[in-house]
């Protein structure tokens, strides 16, 4: 909610706030919750104020669509999905870890898969001096995205804040290593030197995290070989169905007898 304007944070926290809070809890207290994450777990008890949610049901992704394909990878393509217009994502962070790489001769390139920039944006990245290094990518549907992913060297999340990011789980699904700010959900599944990098809100870390990557061919395929065996071990639809079906048959045990 900082990250808003001020007439926005004003009226979040005279009006929307109590009035939600309350409502918020309740709803909670009152039936069988599943989380997407163990961070909204612990948000969603924290609000509640007692242990409210059962069990964390993980986000499938689809192991067939989001598969790798190695030579549709484009060397020293970072990327991102996600709405653009979200201050919560912290574009800046990306696009300053970008310039970063460039004033050393890196010649990395950005992905933007998310909609068309404002002229925020716009300017920002021309300030930067990357109008020629990053592309914007309006959002396609899921075949679309899926291509789009199996290009990238390695997919960033700079979020301020994620309950999960699904995003960073479809481009692990497609082989690709992820790195990401200590920012809740993605601490989850991104494993420091395993399936990618954990790093903080700091551009030269960030910049550093991506080099180490696309500079060593042998750690990025592990990288990349540990995300999706991740993923297929820990979200994959089948996992996610049964725990469905077990927090489904708890909460109307009589139903499944029936059936």
């Amino acid at each position: 909610m900082k990250y808003f304007s001020q007439q926005r944070r004003i009226f979040d926290h005279a009006l929307v706030a109590p009035v939600a809070a309350r409502f918020e809890a309740a709803i909670l207290c009152s039936g069988y919750i599943l989380a997407l994450s163990r961070y909204t777990q612990a948000v969603l008890d924290k609000i509640s104020g007692t242990a409210a949610v059962r069990d964390v049901l993980p986000m499938p992704v689809d192991p067939d669509l989001f598969s790798p394909k190695p030579e549709a990878r484009v060397r020293g393509r970072i990327g991102f999905s996600g709405r653009l217009d979200d201050p919560r994502k912290n574009l800046d962070l990306l696009l300053e870890s970008l310039a970063c790489m460039h004033k050393v001769g890196q010649s990395v390139t950005a992905l933007l898969i998310g909609g068309e920039p404002d002229q925020k944006l716009r300017r920002r990245v021309e300030h930067l001096g990357l109008g020629d290094a990053v592309e914007f990518s309006p959002y396609m549907g899921p075949e679309k995205l899926r291509d789009l992913l199996r290009t990238l060297d390695v997919f960033v999340v700079p979020s301020h804040q994620e309950g999960l990011c699904i995003a960073a789980l479809e481009a692990m699904g497609c082989g690709c290593p992820v790195i990401s700010t200590r920012c809740g959900g993605p601490e989850e599944f991104i494993i420091d030197g395993e399936t990618g990098y954990l790093v903080d809100f700091d551009p030269v870390e960030m910049a550093d995290a991506v080099n180490r990557i696309i500079g060593n061919e042998v750690l990025r395929q592990r990288l990349a070989e540990r995300a999706r065996a991740l993923v297929l071990r820990n979200y994959s639809p089948d996992k996610a169905e049964g725990v469905f079906w077990a927090a489904f048959e708890d909460q109307f045990p009589n139903f499944m007898k029936a059936t």
